[in-house]
């Protein structure tokens, strides 16, 4: 190169000699050099620098391309002045551009002056990977200006500072000005490092203003004073879009002097991660000359983006005056802040924070995140919002006070008394206009006469925030597209929208518009009522038949029939594009897998598509974004065509090879996917719903970069499965950076996949809740780059609910892995409790230096932890499992080997184990346990301190495998206990059922093998176990059979087995045995049964002979025969073998419909035959024969029968009366004074016939279609007459008749009535009698039914006057009792009961 330069000076040392240049040149490639024009950019810095300007000086550059740099060492171009400048300036005949390129650092200054010099309209380009556009290192720069240029920087993913276009270090730059330059690319678009370094006395100058910065990796402007130099940034009006980089910035300002300006920038710094849009650390502002903040926009707009996001970062400051910016954050994440502002002691004064809008888009980040020392900073007149309602989340460190409403923070905080909570309503992400009334005119008049739009501000109630804007009284927008939404598919004909009202009175009336591909408007007048601040749907067209491609626009015009006088946001517009489904094929229908993705981002998906990959290598690195359509039920997937994972390859050699940047429900099967350099599949974005599964994935070798990892998560995703992949080589298999302790990722699923070979960390599994790890093999046969491999199955960081299962892990290379599997703060639920069960775990090796622990746990709990194997295999001093704090785990049949020096088991606190038993506890030298607080020396010691593992045992396990845990050991076998949700081991061997191993896997030791002899069992069922082996063979009764164990069943009575066995194994040799086992069943009946109304049921438990049996009945027979619902229960005892058993019987209803009377007027009549369980009906009548309930009209007889769900069917007959009026009737017979009213003769009368009988005589009463009355004796020479009266009521009416009865004397009228009294009457068992008169002379009292039939007769003595009858002989009824006294007779009548 420096012979290059030499000879270019040469060349015009001899055209121009050393005179001084001025006036007007040329820089024309196309024309030698000579005269006034330079064939290259270097030519003309030649003659500059070597001969200097006695004038200004200009060079028109022709266009057309330069390839070359420009080298300046210790240089500068002497003459210069503010009057005497030096131009390069595109020429104004031109009509293509002048492109000045290099393939590392066109313009190179080290050590070099260059003032007074300006460059304009030029592109100037870099076309490496690693390089600057202009590099200034050293030097004094003064009114150097570039504008109107075009800057084209490295395309690289490097931070470095040293590939940023324009890149400063060291300089002390006096009034350098870069003005409405385009910069694209490189690390950085503009860095200033460490200026005025060397001459801080004098006041420097950087003016960047006006420019657009796009695609750069890192930071849009790093611009860092050395602390306590002086350099005055003037940073005003530039665009500053992009970031390639997880956290990029737009503006990286450190110490920026007093008078520094940053305002009208538009900066949206977003990366896959986060991203910083203002960064400012240690302003040194003062009093007279604060550095000044203000009509900025600062968003990050990256809604799906995973970790940090902060809008304005501004901290430790002095004089920073924050005026009127829009702070908005989009994402989720738990720690984003949209405004961070810390000071934290009174040194730092004089700082505000005043007129902003500071906006979270969704719940989760703060609005405003501080430590604001008193007087340090004054906040007020802002606006908050919290997803865009009145919500915030404000922190002060210094006050403690954390506020999700205005009124706490005011209060807890002393800030922001003139401050509001609410949304802006921004038009959109891409046009923050605030529309809220609420917030419009808040603002504190500070002097700012316009907005970042440099529209005119009110002076006196400006708005908050960058913008400057009125909230028109009439409004209405289309707020956004309801349908069809994207994609679209076969059934989006539908046009709807949700209408806005954005004014300040309601909205009742506007009109509507669309068109389709800019065609003839369709118009429709809407009517109704929207508040303020409101929307509501509104459905403009039913049946659109759109196609693909379709460009839909919709707008709104004379809301509330006046003329808009705001159209912001009036008009929303989409390209309608029909989604995919079905099968596509690469290359035949996409050539590559990017055409596929950029189909899917543009078209979405409506079902499944399936792209088949044709075998070959494809070299690309391919990202996924969104895809519009995505769900359960229509899904993405990419797999190989062949279905063999080494068919089709997908390989790059940087950064990754396929990307997940917020697509869900995608999927990459069988495919063999590689990159050398960077990730095999990275996680940027938001992505849920992704699979991998069956590939083949092989990362870089020799690397400690954790970026260089088979799966790079560095976003939030959820339901992350990979599955039945291999996963070899790279830093590490599964690395994730992403989550927090509020905001974990939900379901991670890792399981049967091969891993092996990673050189520097297992994996990071960080913030899941919901992770399943089962059946995976980590191997490493290979040397490790660095030494040893952390955490070979993971890192588990703050993981909830997770299972790790049937797990093989252990490293024959090198050292073996550092940490096999490591836990801290995981925890598990009450319900179910997280388990770590069947890992075969081994860290290092025989010749291990660096081996810790198989095991180590954290500060986590509920997590049962059964049946591992954990060995370690180092020769350094550690312990075979680690266990600190945490609490409520289970540490049960667990093989714990320390193979090296250390303890066995270290726990520590006393609450982090439950219960531990059933393990076995070794370790080859020194203390065996750590337990709580205590060190133990043997397995005894530790028992009797702990009160724990009274069933363990200590025993070297002998592996005779250790990287399958396999061993011979006896003391081992049998040795665990049943546990009931851990029926197989590792290898999904059955496990005993009764004496399982202890460990990973089950085995069995053919030496001490013994099937325990004859026996006889009870039961129904008897399982024989031989264990797992590599050869089984069983002879039951002649039967042969090669399973690990047998089972021998019985169902009704005894039944003896010959059984024998032969076992072969791989490490622990064979063995047989034999043994005859009696087999007594148990008593069985079913659980239940169910019979019909008629039926009956035999119930026979089983058994022989020789059996007995206890009913609950109290029967003893083999059988009995049950006939009702009920339960029963049998006890058998038979051969020593006592069983119980019971059932329980059911019973269906039998239909019953009684005989039934009705009323003509209620016809007709709804009879409801409804049994239990029914499921059909049959009347032999009525109207409804099929239904439970049937209707009749007429008497008769009929019949219905039922059916319930158990095939019972029953039936019955009934009688159907029905009844007019009745009509009242009476018929009589009497004997004596006896009267026999019968009243069944009376017409239309029921069973349900009511009667009341009124006799006439002495309140004599009766409710019987059949009465009885008695009349006292009547002469026969003046007989009385009573009137009987009979009311009937048969439901349906009443009726009364009436019939004259006269008592009949029957021939002994000659008698008295009533000369003598009876008492009681009616009476039971005695009667007294009293005369009117004592007995002269003897006399009788007669006793004689009404027929006068004497029935007993006893004497009254003379002088007598009372007396006593027994009638207790006597049938109810009435009676006739007669005194015959002094020649006299009288009757009375007497009613016995």
């Amino acid at each position: 190169m420096k012979k290059i330069l030499l000879t270019i000076t040469a060349a015009v040392l001899a055209s121009v000699g050393f005179a001084q240049l001025s006036g007007t040149y040329t820089v024309n490639g196309g024309s030698a050099t000579g005269g006034t024009n330079y064939q290259t950019f270097a030519a003309a810095f030649s003659a500059l620098t070597s001969n200097g300007v006695s004038g200004p000086v200009t060079f028109n550059c022709i266009e057309g391309t330069y390839n070359g740099q420009v080298y300046m060492s210790n240089a500068s171009i002497s003459g210069t002045s503010t009057t005497n400048t030096v131009t390069f300036q595109a020429d104004a005949g031109n009509t293509n551009e002048v492109l000045w390129q290099h393939t590392s650092y066109p313009l190179y200054m080290y050590n070099t002056n260059l003032n007074n010099v300006s460059f304009d309209g030029l592109h100037m380009k870099t076309s490496s990977t690693y390089s600057s556009v202009v590099y200034m290192y050293r030097g004094l720069h003064t009114n150097l200006t570039w504008e109107n240029c075009t800057f084209t920087g490295a395309n690289t993913s490097s931070t470095s500072t040293s590939y940023s276009i324009i890149y400063g270090y060291f300089n002390s730059p006096h009034n350098v000005v870069f003005s409405n330059n385009t910069f694209t690319g490189g690390s950085h678009s503009i860095t200033y490092y460490y200026s005025d370094y060397y001459n801080y006395t004098n006041t420097c100058s950087v003016v960047i203003e006006d420019n657009v910065m796009t695609d750069y990796y890192y930071r849009g402007m790093y611009l860092y004073n050395y602390s306590g130099y002086r350099t005055k940034f003037t940073v005003t009006g530039n665009e500053i879009t992009g970031g390639g980089y997880s956290y990029p910035y737009g503006i990286m300002c450190y110490y920026a002097d007093d008078g520094s300006e940053f305002s009208y920038n538009n900066v949206n710094a977003y990366g896959t991660n986060g991203g910083y849009a203002g960064y400012f650390y240690q302003a040194y502002g003062t009093s007279a000359n604060p550095v000044l903040i203000y009509n900025n926009i600062f968003q990050v707009d990256a809604p799906n983006s995973s970790y940090t996001q902060y809008g304005l970062y501004n901290s430790y400051g002095y004089y920073t005056k924050m005026h009127h910016n829009t702070i908005r954050v989009s994402n989720s994440y738990a720690y984003s802040r949209a405004a961070y502002l810390y000071f934290t002691s009174s040194s730092y004064q004089g700082n505000e924070f005043t007129n902003n809008i500071v906006v979270s888009d969704q719940t989760g980040p703060y609005t405003v995140y501080a430590y604001i020392y008193p007087n340090a900073l004054v906040m007020d007149n802002n606006a908050y919002s919290v997803n865009g309602g009145s919500e915030i989340y404000n922190y002060n460190g210094y006050t403690g006070t954390t506020a999700y409403n205005l009124s706490t923070w005011q209060s807890g905080a002393s800030q922001d008394a003139n401050s509001v909570a609410d949304g802006p309503s921004f038009i959109s992400s891409a046009n923050l206009t605030p529309q809220s009334a609420t917030i419009n005119n808040i603002g504190d008049a500070l002097g700012y006469t316009d907005d970042i739009n440099l529209q005119t501000r009110s002076t006196t109630t400006p708005d908050p925030g960058a913008i400057e804007f009125s909230v028109p009284t009439n409004n209405a927008q289309p707020g956004s597209l309801v349908t069809p939404d994207a994609p679209l598919c076969d059934n989006d004909t539908t046009l709807s929208i949700m209408l806005a009202n954005p004014g300040l009175v309601a909205l009742t009336s506007c009109s509507l518009h669309y068109s389709v591909n800019a065609g003839t408007p369709v118009s429709t007048a809407w009517t109704g009522s929207i508040a303020p601040s409101n929307d509501t749907l509104v459905v403009m067209e039913t049946s659109i038949n759109f196609d693909d491609g379709d460009e839909l626009m919709v707008w709104t015009t004379m809301p509330n029939g006046v003329q808009d006088s705001s159209t912001l946001a009036d008009t929303i517009s989409l390209t309608l594009w029909e989604g995919m489904s079905g099968t596509y094929a690469i290359p035949a229908d996409y050539t590559t897998i990017a055409d596929a993705r950029d189909a899917l981002e543009t078209k979405g998906v409506c079902d499944d598509v399936i792209f088949n990959i044709a075998a070959g290598t494809y070299n690309e690195s391919v990202s996924f974004g969104d895809i519009s359509g995505v769900s359960e039920a229509a899904t993405v997937t990419f797999q190989s065509a062949s279905g063999a994972w080494n068919s089709a390859t997908i390989e790059y050699s940087n950064n990754y090879t396929i990307d997940f940047a917020g697509a869900d429900w995608i999927t990459f099967k069988n495919l063999k996917v590689m990159n050398g350099s960077g990730n095999v599949f990275r996680m940027s974005g938001s992505s849920d719903h992704v699979t991998v599964d069956g590939c083949w994935a092989k990362g870089a070798t020799g690397t400690s970069t954790t970026s260089q990892s088979l799966f790079y998560m560095q976003g939030v995703g959820h339901d992350l499965t990979l599955t039945n992949n291999r996963l070899e080589r790279g830093a590490s298999w599964f690395y994730s950076t992403s989550g927090g302790t509020t905001s974990k990722k939900m379901n991670l699923t890792i399981e049967d996949n091969e891993i092996k070979n990673q050189t520097y960390y297992g994996s990071l599994i960080y913030y899941f809740d919901g992770v399943e790890v089962n059946r995976n093999s980590v191997r490493n046969d290979s040397a490790f780059q660095y030494g040893y491999g952390y955490y070979g199955l993971g890192n588990f960081y703050y993981c909830d609910n997770f299972n790790v299962t049937k797990n093989n892990v252990g490293a024959e290379a090198q050292n073996g892995y550092y940490y096999a599997v490591y836990f801290y703060s995981c925890v598990g639920s009450s319900n179910p409790r997280s388990q770590i069960s069947n890992n075969c775990i081994t860290t290092g090796n025989a010749t291990s230096s660096t081996a810790y622990y198989a095991l180590y746990m954290s500060q986590s709990g509920l997590i049962d932890i059964y049946n591992n194997s954990f060995s370690r295999m180092g020769n350094n001093s550690s312990y075979g499992i680690y266990i600190y704090q945490g609490g409520a785990m289970n540490l049960v049949n667990n093989s714990i080997a320390n193979m090296g020096p250390g303890y066995a088991m270290y726990v520590n606190g006393a609450f982090a184990i439950n219960t531990s038993d059933y393990n076995n506890i070794y370790n080859t030298s020194g203390q065996l346990t750590y337990f709580g607080s205590s060190t133990y020396n043997s397995l005894e010691d530790h028992q009797a301190g702990s009160g724990q593992d009274m069933h363990s045992v200590v025993s070297d396990p002998n592996w005779e495998d250790w990287l399958t845990c396999t061993t011979c050991n006896d003391t081992l076998g049998n040795a665990g206990t049943v546990l009931s949700n851990l029926t197989d081991d590792i290898d999904g061997n059955v496990r005993s059922v009764s004496t399982p191993d202890i460990g990973a896997v089950e085995y069995v030791t053919p030496a001490s093998f013994s099937l325990g002899g004859d026996d006889t069992i009870c039961g129904n069922e008897a399982i024989v176990e031989a264990g797992p082996a590599q050869s089984v063979t069983w002879n039951v009764n002649n039967q042969t059979s090669t399973q690990s164990f047998v089972t021998l069943t019985a169902t009704t009575e005894p039944v003896t087995y010959n059984v024998s066995v032969n076992i072969t194994t791989e490490f622990c040799g064979s063995g047989s045995d034999a043994a005859v086992i009696r087999l007594v069943p148990n008593a069985t009946l079913d659980s239940s049964d169910h019979i019909c109304a008629d039926e009956t049921l035999d119930l026979e438990p089983g058994g022989s002979s020789a059996a007995d049996y206890t009913w609950s009945t109290g029967a003893t027979t083999a059988t009995i025969t049950v006939d009702e619902a009920g339960t029963y229960s049998v006890t058998k005892m038979e051969d020593g073998c006592e069983s119980s058993t019971s059932i329980v019987v059911s019973q269906s209803a039998a239909v019953e419909i009684t005989d039934l009377d009705a009323c003509a007027d209620d016809l007709p009549l709804t009879i409801d035959a409804t049994i239990a369980n029914g499921t059909s009906y049959a009347w032999s009548g009525g109207s409804s024969i099929n239904t439970a309930a049937n209707t009749f009209s007429d008497a008769g007889s009929y019949s219905v029968t039922a059916t319930d769900s158990y095939g019972c069917s029953s039936d019955d007959d009934f009688q159907l009366t029905v009844l007019e009026t009745p009509e009242a009737a009476i018929t009589e017979t009497h004997s004596a004074n006896a009267w026999f009213f019968d009243g069944t003769s009376s017409l239309y009368i029921s069973s349900n016939t009511t009667y009341l009988w009124d006799f006439g005589y002495n309140g004599q009463t009766a409710s019987t279609a059949n009465a009885t009355a008695n009349y006292p004796w009547s002469d026969p020479n003046n007989p009385t007459t009573y009137t009987v009266t009979l009311t009937i009521d048969n439901g349906c009416g009443t009726d009364v008749t009436t019939m004259e009865v006269t008592p009949d004397p029957l021939g002994i009228g000659a008698i008295a009535e009533g000369s003598f009294g009876l008492y009681p009457n009616p009476a039971a068992d005695n009667v007294n009698f009293v005369l009117a008169n004592e007995a002269s002379a003897k006399g009788t009292i007669e006793v004689m039914d009404v027929a006068g039939r004497v029935l007993s007769s006893q004497t009254i003595a003379a002088g007598q006057t009372t007396g006593e009858v027994n009638v207790s002989d006597l049938a109810a009824g009435s009676y006739l009792v007669k005194i015959s006294v002094d020649g006299a007779s009288s009757v009375n009548t007497l009613i016995k009961q």
